[in-house]
């Protein structure tokens, strides 16, 4: 297991071109810090080290590269780019800036979504959350990160097909209903895009694809599709 740590360690900072903190290899490896401290390292500075790096000054912690880094792994977690309470939720279990932070920091909520996007178009690896950006602009309560309450941020939205293994998720971003996305749990982190239709209809057209696979629901989120299914909905068109 140590030699599989500093492979992982190795690994991740080639990506990132930089050593990773502890809260970002955790969330991107699973990796506990139960299984390496107080086992094989006392600090985490210590693992770094033995990985061949140079740790990260204290005040990297609250560099906005690694604000960055976190919000892009909730996004990709969650499908969206992630509200208060979805953040103060998502913090329970992975590491993730506060949401005064994230304010302090990037300021209203287009403005963190227009430095995402930027920060994720330079990184081949977060590419994919680059789609699931697209079309949300960040309309609404600047000051929450949340859209004004009993209103929709806008009217049109995406539908996003998801693969996970051998099973499909629906999610939808946006609409004239107020909701702002379904499904409202955490897509697992092995989720891979499929395929996203960008609509000014995001509601009906999610609701057509849930209807046309209801037969092959496993629970209210998952579906057991064919190659078949999956092709349909590549072929669907933009409206």
């Amino acid at each position: 297991m140590r030699e599989d740590i500093i492979a992982e360690i190795r690994r991740l900072a080639a990506v990132i071109g930089r050593p990773p903190g502890s809260h970002l290899f955790e969330a991107e490896t699973g990796l506990r810090a139960h299984q390496w401290r107080g086992v094989y390292w006392a600090r985490w500075s210590d693992a770094l080290r033995e990985a061949g790096l140079q740790p990260n000054s204290r005040q990297d912690k609250a560099h906005p590269d690694v604000l960055l880094e976190q919000l892009a792994v909730a996004t990709r977690r969650l499908g969206h780019c992630p509200t208060v309470d979805e953040l103060a939720l998502y913090r329970r279990t992975s590491p993730a800036p506060t949401p005064s932070t994230v304010r302090l920091h990037f300021g209203r909520r287009a403005a963190l979504i227009a430095r995402l996007r930027q920060w994720t178009a330079a990184r081949p690896d977060y590419a994919d959350i680059a789609l699931l950006l697209c079309g949300d602009t960040g309309a609404g309560d600047p000051e929450s990160m949340e859209g004004a309450q009993g209103e929709p941020a806008e009217a049109g939205g995406v539908v996003r097909l998801y693969r996970c293994r051998e099973q499909f998720c629906l999610a939808r971003h946006g609409g004239a209903d107020g909701r702002s996305r379904s499904p409202v749990v955490a897509l697992p982190k092995s989720s891979v895009l499929e395929h996203a239709i960008y609509t000014d209809d995001p509601v009906g057209v999610e609701t057509y694809w849930r209807r046309r696979f209801a037969y092959r629901r496993l629970d209210p989120e998952w579906f057991a599709l064919t190659p078949r299914d999956v092709a349909a909905f590549r072929r669907w068109k933009q409206i």
